[in-house]
């Protein structure tokens, strides 16, 4: 059996955001996005120990099958259909950078 793949990316609210505003977006519009990439996709959201800062996670049963699922054109259809919630996360957070998992 595969380990599972996380992958972990920092993010840090934007001037004027607050954390409620993020979690509701993450829990109303990203999450049901990705259960319909694929219901194995486990997301998760942690406040970082840096002020506004989080960690944002995806676990899948294994990079394999990660690779597999994020691949061709269903999810390129997928991808299209995420860039509007992309652009009003945007709008919350920057990107403050990726974690290393070491492999």
């Amino acid at each position: 059996m595969s380990a599972p793949w996380i992958g972990f990316k920092r993010w840090r609210l934007r001037a004027g955001i607050t954390e409620t505003a993020l979690i509701a977006l993450v829990r109303n519009e990203i999450v049901p996005h990705y259960r319909t990439l694929d219901p194995q996709v486990t997301l998760g959201l942690v406040r970082s120990d840096i002020p506004r800062q989080y960690v944002a996670t995806q676990q899948w049963p294994s990079g394999g099958y990660r690779k597999q699922v994020c691949s061709g054109d269903r999810y390129t259809r997928w991808f299209d259909e995420y860039l509007p919630i992309l652009a009003r996360f945007d709008v919350l957070a920057e990107f403050a950078g990726e974690i290393d998992r070491g492999d």
